[in-house]
Parts: structure tokens; C-alpha cells; sequence
């Protein structure tokens, strides 16, 4: 017989060709059997022909390599000795795959011969094993509330008595296909029949299924049921509809982690669990802190608890405690110093804590979620790279120092945290598109904010809410834009990919690319522009919410050092990304100033007004002092750090309230000679360049806000040879309100809703296309242009949006989505407005 086993010994091939490559005479088939005879006996002059050759071979490598490891034990660091061994064991795998091969086919081979009779012998006792199962495992497993039997499996006794620690959530639908048993299950009024009648004996009918006992007419009890029990039973109604057998709490829609809640309900949380696992740290770290804290770390101490011999069991780091989990990471010196250089918190520990105490510390800090999370990690990893460490010094007798050590840990750390997928869901969209610009967002929060603290009294209750909640769900993105130090990110999306579509957001699938600034590429404008708008929600939030306050409050301080740290427009770093749509042309240094200007004001802190004072020339306070916009904060500088000079609480920064004079005077009609501030026909305060009512609003915001402060402080604005009482900046912000709600030549009011004549056509994708529920089917990138195109008006009103205005100084509005200069919305038109319109609601005679 041709053994397989042959093809494995290279000598059989060789044999083998010699034989056929001879050149063949006479018959074919005469030629190949006498080939086959050559063959034959020269194999059974080889000593591997027989399968017992096999069987020798694995026993003498067996032996020699057992002696090969005993000398490898008294002299690991031998090179031959290992490679002696390598060889060994690489034939002794060769020669048991062999024995391996050689075995199935003898199998196989006897299987042929003798099968039949096997298989009656076989199949006798699978018939015979089926028999005796069926019988026992009737009178075994019929129901998990029945009372287990000694001779059930563990694992129906486990099911068994986790079924009744739950028994009273469970209920039964009693219908006319009910399995429940007759006699376990608790069917009968949420009890069994036994807690009813204790003394019931039902013999042979204890294993019945209610649907055995039930017909389409109602209860068909058998007559050996015993009178009491017949009666007891049909007076439990049978529901006609078919449906769940068992129902969870009286519900047939059920998970499992229902079950699990309500069965794990009185144990005690497991907090380490979620302290060393998350989704946002390397598995290898997690693991190896687990096994740390689950005595799983194969220490000195453990080894000599699974009775396992080791020669040294002291710690590879001091050479003089006994090696435990708890010394070799936390306890020893060498480890301590680089857990305290990786999380400085640790240098304040009175005693050592163990790694359970440490995770649990640093779990019940109250910082915010990011941070902790980062200190988890950071934790993790040290427990990872110390454990590596101590392997290092053990096996290979290599020691890396410790501030080595420090340094590959914050390389794994920076690694891991810059991997991180940040959260950036929330925030606005900046106007008519699907793209998150944080430059305007920002400033449109900054503004949002600062109508409410200056005008949020005047507002009504539900108003008032509204716009809180409008700051806070920007605020709440700019948070998570924010989450890592020194990096800020500025937008979500491709512009040039977004603009090139019109589709509804919910069928955008546009590149959602996310862009950030940080030390090597920064974005001091955008970053002061952040820091500005968190400082003034958290004043907001001050009393309303003083822990979210004082965490904005955090963020603002660390966004603007960044900002001052790392100087640079975003508009330089980020080119081809942000512009030409929100390019900074103004430069970053008037953001410095505002953002120094709102801490000031959220923390009444010394160092930001002298940051202000010393800068003041430096970041050009006084420079294009008359715009104010998302791109210029200069005159909203001025004017907001007046009012501290105005109340007498400031008046060390007058320069600045001179400079914010000179700005307001620019702005009243009659007075204005500043070349870039004009007056259409109609009375429209316009500025070149698209998107008019943005300068219209918020120019119109610093009037009104400038005029209370006036006020307040019973003062007047000096313009040259004439000066202008509070009253006339109202009035001329005033005359600006009208203007957008309807009082201009052309009677229509420019806040889509609003009045009776209002724009139609705005560039908005979501207010022109059609929605969800009138078309359900995708509108694709290019579909939408039919909809971009048609002189049909928009389907979905955008109730309160306030769109670019007219095109130019002659009061003309043209009311076409394409030109977006003059039909798109945008979020920093409204916001200043929002103030404007609280004020002039409550002092409509102003």
C-alpha cells in the first residue's frame, strides 16, 4: 500500500524521478508496471518505508531534546544550545506531522475494510443513547421552575436558580398555544398550581402543557384531574389572541438587557471596570491594568503561588523589596517618580496608593470628562511601560533609565491623544450651506451672549430661554473643538466640495473633512475669537449654571493662551481651506484684544487688563477702529471696554472709550464723514462688500449697547464742535430695525416671516428644497440644482432669518437664490439682532 507519508521525505522523490525519468521499451503498461516493481524494492531497502521508523524518530527527539532544555536551563545565554534546540524541535514537529499523516490514512484504509460492520455497532447505540435521553431528559428539564434534580447538568441548575431570583418579573399570556407546564410554571394568577392547593397531586398529568389542556370552546381538563382543581382552573380566562407565551414585566417586547438590569439590580457597581476600559484607550494598556488589578500580572509573588520555582524574587527595580503588583507600580521609588512625572497630582499622595486606589482617585475628581479621561489613559499606559520595563530588566538584563522611560510614555500618550476621534457633532451651520466655519460660529456665540447680558432683562421668560439655549448648544460644540490643549478645530466639511452641491442636510454626503489649528499651525485669530465667546457665556451662565460657567470659564483661559502663545493667522495656516469664504483679513491681533477684553470682564482678573494696556498699541487698538464684524472686533473692543471707563471702574483704559467715540460718531447721520461708512436713499447704513445687514446689525448693536451705557453713566458722545445724547444713537439704531422690518422703499422686510411682503428665494439648501415628508426619496448633489433654479418660491419658511439685504446703496433688493450676496442668511446677522429686537420690543417708543 502507497503510504502518504513517503511524499514527505525528500529521498522518495528522488527515488521516484530516477526510476521514470529512464527512457521506457516496449509496452506501456508492461514498462510502467515494472517501474512500479523498481520502485517498490528500492523504498523497502530504505529504513523509512515502514511507518515504525516514524514512530522511533519522534521518540529519540523526544529524548534528545529534553536533555538539549535541561542543559538550556544551566546555560540559557548558550547560542549553539539554542540552536541545537530550534533544530530539534523543527524536526521533532516534522516527524509528528508525519505520524500525524500516516495515522488518518491508516484510519481511513480500515474504515473501507470494516466500515459496515462499525456502523451497525454505531448506529445500535446512538439508537439506544436517544432512547435513554428522551426518557431522562422528560423527567429533568421540563421547566426552569421546576425543583432541579441531582442528576440535571450545571448548567441547567445555574439556569434554574437564576430563573427564580427573577420569577416575579416573569408573566404567562394564557392563549390557546400557552407551553407553560401545568404543574411548574407559575401560571395560575402570577402562583403555581402548588401555592394554591399545596396538597396537589397530579401524577402522571405534572408534565401537561396548557395548550394540551385548552380547545378552541375554552379549558377541556381531563376527567383524572381532581374536582376542586377543574373548577379552580376554568375560572382563568383564556385570551383569543395568539401571541408571546412568557412575557417580561407584561411585556412581550422585551431585551435582554432588561433582564440583565433587573438581575444585577442590588449588586454593588464594578467601578474600575469603566475607569480601565473605554473606547478611547489602547486595548494593550486597558489589558495589562486589568491584570493588575486582577492579580493577573505573573509577579514574583504570583509565580511562587502556583508554586512555580524562580530563582530571584525581588523587584528588577530596586533589587530590595519582594516583587508584588503593588510595589513593583506603585510602591517602589523608581516607579513612583515616573507615575508623578506622567500624572503630577500623584507627588500629593501622604501613602503609596495601590492601582485600584489610584483609578478610583482620579475617577472622583470633578474635572471634566476629557481631562479625566486623558489621566485614565495617561495611567494606563504607565502601568503598561513599567510592566514592559521590568520585563526588559528581567529577561534580557537591559535597564532603560527613567526619564527615558517618561519620554517614551508621553510619545505613547501624544500618540494615542492626537488619534483620538473627536466628538464634533452640534454647532451651526454659518448660513445657506452644510459646512461648520468656527470663525463665524464663534463670534455669532460671542454675540448671542452678549445680547443677553445686556438685554437678556428685557426679554420674556420664554425668550429668554430660547436664547440661552441657543448660546449653549454653541457653547457645547465649542467645547468639544476645543478638548485638546493647544489645538482648536475650525471647521467641519469641504467648502469648495459643499458649494459645488445643493442637497438637504439630511441627504449630504459630501466630504465631512475636519480642519484644525494648533502650536505648528496657528490660528490666533479664530482661537481669540473662541476664548471670547466661551467668557461671555460663561458670565451667561454665572448664576444659571455656575459648574458649566466655571467650566467655560477654564476653557476660554486656555483657548486664549494658546492664541497669545501661538501667534498666527488660520487664514495663513489654513489657505486653501478657509478662504476665500472666511479668510481673516483684518489679522489676528484685534481677536487677542477682544478675547483679552471678555476675560477681563468674566474674571475681573488684573492680568488681562494689563494684558489690554500693554497691547494696546502693539495689537493696533486704534487701528480700523470703525468696523466690527466677524473678521473685525476693533470698535466691539472699544465699546465694550468703555463701559468699565464709563461706570468709573476703569479709567486707566480712557484710550479706549475716546477711540469708541470716535467710532459712534462716525456712525450718526450728519455727522459721519468717515469715507467707508455710508447712507442709501432709504436710510440703510451700507458698507461695500456682500452680506450688508451683517454690518447693519451689529454696527446697530454697538449703538444701542453704547447708548445704555451713556445712560447709565448720564453722559453723552462729544463729535467734534456738537456732541449726541444717548436718545439719538437709540434712535438711529433704531431706525435700523425698522428698516429690515419693512419701513424702506421697497416695503418688504428683509426677516423671512415677518410682515406681509418678505423674501422668497433665499440661498438656503434645506428652506428650498423640498422636505422629508413631501419627498422622501434622495435628492442627490447635482438634483437639486432643478430646485437651486426654479423662480418657484422656497417650500420651507425659515421663520426669523434675516438675508443679506439689498445690493447696493440705491435700496434695491433683488429676491434670487443665486445671488447670495443679498438672499443668503446667516447666524451673525441675527445674533446681534436678537438684542436689538429685545430692547425695541420692550421700549417700542425709544
Amino acid at each position: 500500500m502507497f503510504k502518504n507519508f513517503w511524499c514527505r521525505i525528500p529521498e522518495f522523490w528522488s527515488i521516484l524521478l530516477s526510476i521514470f525519468d529512464a527512457p521506457s521499451s516496449g509496452n506501456p503498461i508492461t514498462s510502467l508496471f515494472l517501474k512500479l516493481k523498481l520502485l517498490k524494492s528500492r523504498i523497502k531497502a530504505k529504513r523509512w518505508d515502514s511507518s515504525n521508523h516514524i514512530a522511533d524518530m519522534c521518540r529519540n527527539l523526544t529524548c534528545l531534546q529534553r536533555e538539549c532544555q535541561a542543559k538550556l536551563d544551566l546555560d540559557p545565554l548558550n547560542g549553539n544550545l539554542c540552536a541545537d534546540f530550534k533544530k530539534l524541535s523543527s524536526d521533532l514537529a516534522f516527524y509528528q506531522s508525519t505520524w500525524a499523516s500516516w495515522t488518518i490514512q491508516r484510519a481511513k484504509v480500515k474504515w473501507l475494510q470494516k466500515g459496515e460492520e462499525d456502523l451497525k455497532f454505531l448506529y445500535s447505540k446512538i439508537r439506544k443513547r436517544q432512547s435513554f435521553n428522551s426518557k431522562a431528559l422528560k423527567g429533568v428539564y421540563h421547566s426552569p421552575w421546576k425543583t432541579t434534580q441531582s442528576n440535571a447538568s450545571p448548567f441547567w441548575k445555574s439556569l434554574s436558580i437564576t430563573a427564580c431570583n427573577v420569577r416575579h418579573s416573569f408573566s404567562f399570556h394564557i392563549h390557546h398555544n400557552c407551553r407553560a407546564y401545568i404543574q411548574w410554571d407559575h401560571w395560575c394568577k402570577g402562583a403555581t398550581l402548588a401555592s394554591w392547593l399545596p396538597n396537589l397531586i397530579l401524577g402522571g398529568e405534572q408534565n401537561s402543557r396548557l395548550c394540551d389542556w385548552i380547545n378552541p370552546l375554552g379549558w377541556n381538563i381531563p376527567p383524572s384531574v381532581p374536582a376542586a382543581l377543574s373548577a379552580f382552573i376554568r375560572a382563568i380566562p383564556i385570551s383569543q389572541l395568539d401571541g408571546v407565551n412568557i412575557l417580561w414585566k407584561y411585556s412581550n417586547k422585551a431585551v435582554f438587557r432588561d433582564f440583565y438590569q433587573e438581575f444585577f439590580a442590588n449588586d454593588a457597581d464594578f467601578i474600575l471596570h469603566d475607569l480601565i476600559w473605554h473606547k478611547n484607550h489602547s486595548l494593550r494598556f486597558s489589558a495589562y491594568s486589568w491584570l493588575a488589578c486582577m492579580g493577573g500580572l505573573k509577579t514574583a509573588v504570583e509565580m511562587i503561588k502556583r508554586n512555580i520555582h524562580i530563582t530571584d524574587s525581588s523587584c528588577n527595580f530596586c533589587y530590595v523589596h519582594v516583587e508584588t503588583s503593588a510595589h513593583l507600580l506603585f510602591e517602589c521609588d523608581y516607579s513612583f517618580m515616573v507615575l508623578s512625572s506622567i500624572i503630577p497630582s500623584f507627588a500629593n499622595f501622604f501613602l503609596r496608593p495601590n492601582l485600584g486606589q489610584a483609578l478610583q482617585h482620579i475617577g472622583n475628581l470633578d474635572i471634566q470628562k476629557d481631562i479625566k479621561n486623558g489621566m485614565l489613559l495617561a495611567l494606563n499606559a504607565s502601568v503598561y511601560h513599567l510592566w514592559i520595563e521590568r520585563n526588559r530588566r528581567r529577561f534580557n538584563n537591559d535597564a532603560t533609565s527613567s526619564c527615558t522611560l517618561i519620554r517614551k510614555i508621553k510619545r505613547a500618550l501624544s500618540f494615542r491623544i492626537s488619534n483620538w476621534k473627536n466628538d464634533l457633532t452640534g454647532g451651526y451651520y454659518d448660513a445657506g450651506d452644510n459646512i461648520k466655519f468656527g470663525f463665524p460660529m464663534a463670534f455669532t456665540a460671542t454675540l448671542l451672549s452678549w445680547s443677553v447680558i445686556d438685554f437678556g432683562h428685557t426679554m420674556t421668560p420664554n425668550h429668554l430661554s430660547d436664547a440661552i439655549t441657543a448660546i449653549r448648544w454653541a457653547t457645547d460644540y465649542l467645547l468639544k473643538a476645543t478638548s485638546i490643549p493647544n489645538t482648536l478645530y475650525v471647521q467641519v466639511g469641504n467648502a469648495f466640495r459643499d458649494h459645488s452641491c445643493w442637497e438637504r442636510p439630511e441627504d449630504m454626503d459630501t466630504p465631512r473633512t475636519v480642519y484644525k489649528v494648533d502650536a505648528s499651525n496657528p490660528g490666533s485669530d479664530v482661537a481669540g475669537e473662541t476664548s471670547a465667546a466661551l467668557a461671555a457665556a460663561a458670565i451667561v451662565f454665572r448664576l444659571r449654571d455656575p459648574d458649566y460657567s466655571d467650566r467655560l470659564l477654564q476653557r476660554a483661559v486656555r483657548v486664549f493662551d494658546f492664541a497669545d502663545r501661538y501667534r498666527g493667522a488660520y487664514s495663513s495656516s489654513l489657505h486653501n481651506v478657509v478662504c476665500p469664504c472666511y479668510c481673516d483679513f483684518s489679522g489676528y491681533k484685534d481677536e487677542l484684544l477682544w478675547g483679552a477684553a471678555w476675560l477681563h470682564k468674566a474674571t475681573r482678573r488684573r492680568e488681562y487688563r494689563e494684558y489690554i494696556k500693554r497691547n494696546e498699541e502693539v495689537l493696533g487698538a486704534s487701528d480700523t477702529k470703525h468696523e466690527f464684524g466677524w473678521d473685525n472686533k476693533h470698535a466691539g473692543v472699544n465699546v465694550l471696554i468703555s463701559k468699565e471707563v464709563l461706570m468709573g471702574k476703569d479709567d486707566y483704559l480712557r484710550s479706549f472709550k475716546e477711540n469708541a467715540d470716535d467710532f459712534i460718531c462716525s456712525l450718526l447721520p450728519g455727522v459721519s464723514s468717515h469715507p467707508e461708512i455710508q447712507y442709501s436713499p432709504g436710510g440703510l447704513l451700507f458698507k461695500t462688500g456682500g452680506s450688508n445687514m451683517q454690518h447693519v446689525t451689529s454696527l446697530s448693536f454697538l449703538l444701542l449697547a453704547y447708548s445704555n451705557y451713556l445712560s447709565h453713566a448720564n453722559s453723552h458722545v462729544p463729535c467734534g464742535a456738537s456732541s449726541a445724547s444717548p436718545a439719538e444713537l437709540r434712535m438711529a439704531a433704531k431706525r435700523q430695525v425698522d428698516y429690515i422690518l419693512g419701513d424702506n422703499p421697497m416695503g418688504i422686510s428683509y426677516m423671512v416671516g415677518y410682515g406681509n411682503r418678505y423674501p422668497q428665494h433665499i440661498h438656503h439648501r434645506a428652506s428650498s428644497l423640498p422636505s422629508l415628508e413631501a419627498h422622501p426619496g434622495r435628492i442627490g448633489c447635482r438634483a437639486g440644482g432643478a430646485y437651486y433654479l426654479s423662480p418657484k418660491p422656497n417650500p420651507n419658511l425659515l421663520i426669523g432669518a434675516v438675508v443679506g439685504g439689498p445690493t447696493n446703496i440705491s435700496d434695491i433688493f433683488p429676491d434670487a437664490r443665486p445671488i447670495f450676496q443679498q438672499s443668503e442668511p446667516t447666524t451673525y446677522i441675527n445674533a446681534p439682532l436678537v438684542g436689538l429686537l429685545a430692547y425695541f420690543s420692550a421700549h417700542p417708543y425709544d
